[in-house]
Parts: structure tokens; C-alpha cells; sequence
């Protein structure tokens, strides 16, 4: 039945559609392993009966992650029966940031290049520092601290971390973190 639908939707689009039989143990390491071999740097998958969406991500990406180097840059877009679209970066990638992450990351960028006038910095530093901050503070035993932090709800106090509960490591963020407006200090990006 699916693929009678797919082949009705690609006779309308005057596109081909080949079946490909793949033999696999596991589902997504067949996906993932097709995909490489076709270069394909994107899979396109229909949400599960069975799984939520966050499943099926988590699930691509623990198969991704079991996959030999190089490993393939792949986005997943899952679809939903209603047509809602959710799409998933699998491996290093740059992240997806919303206008006002980016406002707050120039604006601390503007307040450290304002207090550090003779340096030539950029915003990549900015973010180069937070992730080797981060990296530090795991390593020195620090770890279960910046969990707490990183699921700490934001309290609307403005010294209070905005950071998002991820739905899943891939990319995805729920669209209310998205819309939240940082209204604190750089300083208080750092305090504990």
C-alpha cells in the first residue's frame, strides 16, 4: 500500500521510484548503510506506529554512531501522518541556531570585545570558549554539576541558565526553548 502511494505521488511529480531490497539484522543500520552507498546526505522516513519521533532519532543515531569511519554527514527528516516534519542532524554538525540564540551570542561577543578592546575576537571564540569552559569543568569532576545545570529549568530569574531539555542529541530543539529571550548579563552566563 505505501508504495503504491509513493509511486502515485512520483508519477505526479514526473519523478522514477526504484524498489531496493537491503538486506540488514537492524532496521537503521540498513538505512544508514544504504544511504552511504548511495551518497545520500539525506534520509526521509515516515514516524513509527510504534516509536515516538525522539525514539526513532535516538535509535538512528546509536546505529550512526556504530557505523565504521568515515562515518556519512546525514540529516533525517521523519515525517508525520499529518505532514508534521521533524529533522534530525546525525554526527558533527553546525547547530541550527534561532535569531535570538544568535543575539545572545553577539551580544556576549560585544560586551568581551568591549572589555578586551586591543584583541581581535570573533563570535566563533565566544563559542570556542563556552565548549572548552564546559570541557574543563567535566574534567575536572565537575560533570554532575553541569548536568544539573544543562536540565535545570529556567526560573525567569535573569542570573538563571536558559538552557533547552533536548529531546534527543540530534538537533532538535521543542519551539518553546526557541522562542525564550535571554535578559541577563554575560556575567551571569558564568556565575554558579
Amino acid at each position: 500500500m505505501l508504495f503504491t502511494r509513493v509511486l502515485a505521488v512520483a508519477e505526479k511529480e514526473g519523478k522514477t521510484v526504484r524498489l531496493a531490497v537491503v538486506a540488514a539484522n537492524d532496521l537503521w543500520e540498513g538505512i544508514l548503510r544504504t544511504a552511504e552507498n548511495l551518497q545520500s546526505g539525506t534520509i526521509v522516513a515516515g514516524s513509527s506506529a510504534k516509536r515516538s519521533l525522539t525514539e526513532q532519532a535516538r535509535a538512528i543515531g546509536i546505529a550512526w554512531e556504530g557505523m565504521q569511519d568515515p562515518r556519512p554527514r546525514v540529516t533525517l527528516e521523519v515525517f508525520t501522518p499529518t505532514g508534521r516534519e521533524r529533522i534530525f542532524y546525525l554526527g558533527p554538525h553546525a547547530p541550527r541556531l534561532t535569531a535570538k540564540e544568535i543575539d545572545l551570542l553577539h551580544k556576549v561577543w560585544l560586551e568581551f570585545s568591549e572589555r578586551l578592546p586591543n584583541e581581535e575576537l570573533h563570535h566563533h571564540d565566544v563559542v570556542h570558549f563556552a565548549l572548552d569552559f564546559v570541557t574543563r569543568a567535566i574534567a575536572n569532576g565537575q560533570r554532575d554539576e553541569v548536568l544539573r545545570q544543562l536540565h535545570r529549568p529556567s526560573s525567569g530569574n535573569p542570573g538563571s541558565p536558559r538552557i533547552a531539555r533536548r529531546s534527543c542529541g540530534f538537533g532538535s530543539v521543542p519551539r518553546t526553548f526557541r522562542e525564550q529571550k535571554w535578559e541577563g548579563s554575560v556575567s551571569d552566563l558564568f556565575r554558579q
